[in-house]
Parts: structure tokens; C-alpha cells; sequence
């Protein structure tokens, strides 16, 4: 993950759309800061193809906060998406606001 500003100027700009070879991938990528909800953009991160899944790690600039937010999860090819927390990995509820939207864009890529 990145946590701090020197991590995320490090990490490589990360395309807005990615599709592996398997067909899994994301369209239109995209966050919400976490402290306000705003959009966030400026993305910097990682995108590691698995055998069944593309797992995405990367962050985003909110700039009226002034804050980095940052991403880590999995999609799979059955259209799952799991997210990474301290102890393992969730399946993330795409009803959420940002989720469901995301969730949209990947059916599409």
C-alpha cells in the first residue's frame, strides 16, 4: 500500500484502464477521498496479475484536503472484489456509492 507522500511520488503513474490477458481488468479507474468523499485523481500505484484475479494497489490526491488516499483489492474473473484490511482479505459490498460505480466500469472494460 502507500501510505506517505514520499511512497506515493515513487510509485509509477498507473493507467486509468487495464486488462489482462485472461480478460480481467477495469475501465475508467477511479477513488474517493476518504476524509470528504470527493473524487480523488493523480493516480500513482501497481496493477499484479494473478491466475484468477488482478489485484490493484494504488492512491490519489483529494486536493482540497490535501490528503492521500489509498486502494488495495482484488477483482477475480467470476466479477468478485476483495479488499485487503490488516487481518486478511473481505469481499467488499458493492452497494457502497463508490463501489457500485466501480463495479459498473468492470462489467463494461
Amino acid at each position: 500500500m502507500i501510505f506517505t507522500p514520499e511512497q506515493y511520488v515513487k510509485a509509477p503513474p498507473i493507467d486509468s484502464s487495464y486488462k489482462s490477458e485472461s480478460g480481467i481488468g477495469f475501465e475508467d479507474l477511479s477513488g474517493e477521498c476518504k476524509r470528504c468523499g470527493k473524487p480523488t485523481n493523480n493516480f500513482r500505484g501497481f496493477v499484479t496479475e494473478h491466475p484468477n484475479c488482478v489485484e490493484v494497489r494504488f492512491a490519489g490526491v483529494c486536493h482540497p484536503c490535501k490528503l492521500i488516499t489509498s486502494y488495495h483489492f482484488r477483482i477475480y474473473e467470476d466479477g468478485r472484489i476483495m479488499t485487503n484490511k490488516d487481518d486478511g482479505w473481505y469481499n467488499i459490498d458493492t452497494k457502497s456509492t463508490w463501489y457500485s460505480r466501480f463495479v459498473n466500469k468492470i462489467k463494461n472494460a
